[in-house]
């Protein structure tokens, strides 16, 4: 019975922070960021025993939507959906050039780092550029800065929800901090994705101070907390909106070590915070 009462909480978290099951739902919240220069990032998340080609189809539906009517809307993919397939990759990717969508992979479990980096190499060796993305819960994402640097990636920075098992004590904050120092002046773009706000004004002042370009980027679902952080360092500010499969943005173990998230937790549970673009209808915000 507890077992059961967990799972319904679980789903019941997780619902609240996907747009819907479709792109039909995203979309709208795309068009809310954009009429207000928001910047988007849209990522098809895969239903239960999805198929790597129908994860496929989903991200070039997803590229073909964002491309002709959202400004400077990037398409996050997660290479396990499409089974590491180079060929399938290939196809999404075709299609997000036509549409002028760039990607961005997302990051994984710490198991499966070195077959996404290895992954990463093999279709730069074929022309592709896609962004990448370095969790700062990892020790190793201190090393990875210099692969990513070598292969000429816009790299996206976030804690992760995954610890390092090897360091599980790792301080993420400190260790975000330092990837961060590294990237600057040697990245074409770093991406800060965060909404612990001293994080990433600490995070940003020193990106500023190099020749790096640089943005901010948060979960759609949680609170926009760093805009005002993006108009003082004159950076893009971007939202990542999610859709299709139930997933979750943060790790519930971390709930009662950090305040912010458990309160964010019981908000999600008694369904009392609004969404800034909620009950607005798509054709208001175009």
């Amino acid at each position: 019975m507890l077992k059961d009462l967990r799972s319904k909480l679980v789903a019941r978290l997780m619902s609240r922070h996907v747009a819907g099951p479709g792109i039909s739902d995203a979309l709208p919240i795309c068009r809310w960021a954009d009429a207000r220069g928001i910047r988007t990032n849209i990522e098809p998340w895969p239903f239960a025993n999805e198929s790597a080609n129908s994860m496929k189809r989903n991200y070039i539906t997803a590229a073909r939507s964002v491309g002709p009517q959202i400004r400077d809307c990037t398409l996050g993919l997660k290479l396990p959906a499409i089974g590491y397939d180079q060929g399938l990759f290939a196809e999404v990717a075709d299609a997000a050039q036509a549409a002028g969508v760039k990607i961005y992979f997302g990051s994984l479990d710490h198991e499966s780092a070195g077959e996404y980096f290895s992954f990463l190499e093999r279709v730069v060796a074929q022309g592709h550029r896609p962004g990448c993305t370095l969790p700062s819960r990892w020790m190793r994402s201190l090393d990875d800065v210099q692969r990513v640097v070598d292969l000429g990636l816009n790299v996206r920075v976030v804690k992760g929800q995954w610890v390092d098992p090897d360091s599980p004590r790792l301080d993420d904050r400190k260790n975000f901090l330092e990837i961060v120092s590294r990237l600057a002046g040697r990245s074409r773009l770093v991406g800060v994705a965060t909404h612990d706000v001293p994080l990433a004004e600490t995070a940003l002042g020193r990106l500023s101070k190099s020749n790096t370009e640089f943005e901010v980027e948060q979960f759609f679902s949680l609170p926009l907390n760093c805009m005002d952080l993006a108009k003082r360092f004159k950076c893009n500010y971007r939202i990542h909106v999610t859709y299709g499969g139930e997933g979750i943005p943060y790790n519930t173990r971390f709930a009662f070590r950090r305040p912010q998230i458990f309160f964010l937790m019981a908000g999600d549970l008694v369904g009392r915070r609004r969404y800034p673009w909620a009950g607005e209808p798509p054709d208001s915000v175009v």
